[in-house]
């Protein structure tokens, strides 16, 4: 009975959401759908010290001030892009949209009328107008084309609603790639570099900078009428410009360089329009979700630091702390790892929890009085309001969860090569909440693959050390400090099964050549000895020795809250062994080329042993869904080396790698029938939709 009750409940949600929706597009004919009614932010207050500690830490923010002035974005390492009207396009893979026409775009706005739908053209004109008036005024502002994948040129109608908009419209397009500057993680870098040439007595300097992000964020505002064009088409991408915008003013506002009210109120607006459309639109679902939301709740909790006294933020904050607290200890393993299956997305989880409690800190420290007794009234999330009190007396959330953040870092600092570089295992986007890294006017742009950032955070938040990088410097300056995290998580276990090595190889002894196979590859004898790291609930078994790591990925897919982002790695090794490599070549790109995705996710990509005639896995309905028909047990983990099965429908397979002092051998094995040969990896990439300059050097 409860489980029908359960269905007739989400039935009926269903219905009244859409109905919702409809109702709204409706009225978004015949009315703006970016509100007139004037909305002034109520900007945190940061302790002086704590800001100039942050920006001492942004000298290298100061070298792409130039090209983000002249509207020139790097966009998945592709540097220098420009995105106004009119631009070339330099193309992707040879597909190549003609650039659109240039506009002359007049002081008034009235060249938005070809850009906005009928009902809007009016308000986007006012917004648009401000651009040029005012103490921040820049006359000559040359407006960016939003609506545009500055890669392959293809455009979007910003006119019509977002939803009837198509994520994959032609081969070589990617929506991605449009969205990718429309989350406005350039502004705090730019606020940054503002406040450090305030501060430097450069007041033509600041001022130059700050007008520069006051344009931009009107000019997005005044050609993204909300949900309308394809920068309303995702609610996480929604959530992230959202928090930058706010993040981005705030800045501005304690180094003394915020717009003048009228701009600001008009932005504060704005604000508010993104973050009712991420409370009306939250991807969740009782058994479905992931990164996705936790970028709602990020940019929920940032948003929520500039919202007006008495305008429900409190009772905002409360729904955010037990989401995070909730969605932590569900979407983190015991041992740090992300349910989805990806290293990739694991920092992006870890990064929107650990920014999203960074903000709810800040709130909590200056009134914690919303976490005690939760507010009522004001707002009605979809998964519906807690019940208070939340957290503990010393922070938002659960001890329990400030525990499992600590694990998610331990396992992301774990989880790296002798270069830094993160071990590519499942999706890759390079996605992140907040980007600090300055992307241009740098020798190369910032290697997507390392993990600093996240590190830097988890410090800051949960260790009273010295932040570090521009992250951790940051995060105590939202937050007003670290939260004490309690006693530190285990640490990663460095045995794993009863079963030893001779006792996994002794069904494989007699096997015919065909179902067998043995490679061995040489390391410098020398005094070190391996070090191991075994992540059981993820899935990975680690051993380091010297500069030499070899990574051994087996997992239950049982055990993946959401297989969409997991790739056919079962088995597969990732090592480095002085100059041989076998490296995870990461994830090439999305919807652009559906071909290309799956041959990243497949087997084949991965030095995975599979049997010949089946296969681990099979694509599933969409680009973002993978069923796992194999499930992968390891057997045993330790200093003397790893084993693990697969076992699918009337196959198995085995594979065994020892470590010794002269180096690795692995040998893999079928148990009923013959090994597949093994297949070349594709090329490998520094980033998504980033291939390395040559395939044959993936360092």
């Amino acid at each position: 009975m409860m489980r029908i009750l359960s269905g007739a409940r989400r039935v009926h949600g269903a219905l009244g959401r859409r109905l919702r929706a409809a109702r709204l597009a409706l009225a978004d004919r015949f009315r703006p759908s970016f509100g007139a009614t004037p909305e002034h932010p109520a900007f945190p207050v940061f302790p002086p010290a704590a800001f100039d500690r942050l920006l001492d830490r942004g000298a290298a923010l100061e070298a792409e001030v130039e090209p983000l002035l002249r509207h020139r974005f790097t966009v998945f390492g592709r540097r220098g892009l420009d995105l106004g009207f009119g631009a070339t396009a330099p193309g992707r893979d040879g597909h190549h949209w003609p650039a659109t026409a240039p506009v002359e775009a007049d002081a008034g706005g009235l060249w938005l009328g070809a850009h906005v739908c009928r009902a809007n053209r009016a308000r986007s004109a006012a917004i648009w107008a401000l651009i040029a008036t005012g103490p921040q005024a820049l006359p000559d502002y040359r407006p960016i084309d939003w609506q545009r994948d500055p890669v392959s040129g293809f455009r979007w109608n910003g006119r019509h609603r977002s939803r009837r908009l198509a994520i994959a419209p032609a081969r070589g397009v990617d929506i991605k790639a449009a969205w990718q500057t429309a989350r406005l993680q350039h502004l705090p870098r730019l606020a940054i570099a503002a406040a450090r040439a305030g501060r430097r007595g450069e007041h033509p300097r600041a001022n130059r900078i700050a007008a520069e992000i006051r344009a931009q964020a009107l000019d997005f505002l005044a050609a993204n009428p909300p949900r309308h064009g394809v920068q309303w088409r995702s609610v996480m991408e929604v959530a992230i410009r959202g928090a930058n915008l706010a993040l981005a003013l705030s800045l501005l506002a304690h180094a003394g360089l915020a717009p003048e009210r009228a701009a600001l109120g008009v932005l504060g607006a704005g604000i508010a329009a993104h973050r009712r459309h991420v409370l009306d639109n939250l991807e969740w679902s009782e058994t479905a979700r992931g990164n996705h939301y936790l970028s709602d709740l990020f940019g929920l909790a940032f948003m929520a630091l500039v919202m007006p006294p008495g305008t429900g933020r409190d009772a905002l904050c409360a729904f955010i702390a037990a989401e995070i607290d909730t969605e932590t200890l569900r979407q983190f393993h015991a041992d740090g790892g992300s349910f989805e299956g990806s290293t990739g997305y694991h920092r992006l989880a870890a990064e929107a929890v650990l920014w999203g409690l960074a903000a709810l800190a800040g709130a909590w420290r200056a009134d914690p009085s919303w976490a005690r007794q939760v507010p009522a009234g004001g707002i009605r999330p979809r998964p519906g309001m807690p019940r208070g009190p939340l957290g503990s007396d010393h922070a938002p959330v659960s001890g329990a969860a400030l525990r499992r953040l600590r694990a998610a870092t331990a396992f992301a600092a774990q989880l790296r090569g002798d270069d830094g570089a993160a071990i590519l295992i499942g999706d890759d986007d390079s996605g992140r909440p907040l980007d600090l890294d300055p992307a241009d006017g740098t020798a190369t742009p910032p290697d997507p693959r390392r993990r600093e950032g996240l590190l830097a955070l988890g410090e800051a938040l949960l260790s009273p050390c010295d932040p570090t990088g521009m992250e951790g410097p940051l995060a105590r300056l939202i937050a007003a400090g670290p939260l004490p995290s309690g006693e530190a998580p285990a640490a990663a276990r460095t045995q794993f099964g009863e079963a030893g090595l001779a006792e996994a190889e002794a069904p494989l002894r007699d096997l015919p050549p065909e179902r067998r196979r043995r490679r061995s590859f040489a390391l410098p004898h020398d005094d070190a000895t391996w070090r191991v790291a075994v992540f059981p609930d993820f899935g990975v078994a680690l051993a380091r020795r010297g500069g030499a790591h070899v990574a051994f990925r087996c997992f239950d897919p049982g055990r993946l809250g959401e297989s969409g982002h997991s790739h056919d790695d079962n088995l597969a090794v990732d090592l480095v062994l002085g100059p041989v490599a076998i490296r995870d070549p990461g994830s090439r790109c999305y919807t652009p080329f559906p071909d290309l995705r799956r041959q990243y996710q497949a087997a084949d990509a991965h030095d995975a042993p599979r049997p010949v005639g089946h296969a681990a896995t099979r694509p599933g309905a969409t680009l973002f869904h993978l069923d796992h028909l194999a499930t992968g047990r390891l057997l045993h983990a330790s200093e003397a080396g790893f084993a693990g099965d697969l076992v699918g429908p009337g196959w198995h397979v085995r594979r065994i790698i020892r470590l010794l002092p002269t180096g690795v051998t692995i040998e893999d094995a079928c148990l009923t029938g013959p090994l597949a040969p093994a297949m070349p990896a594709p090329p490998a990439c520094r980033g998504y939709d980033e291939p390395f300059p040559n395939p044959a050097d993936p360092h």
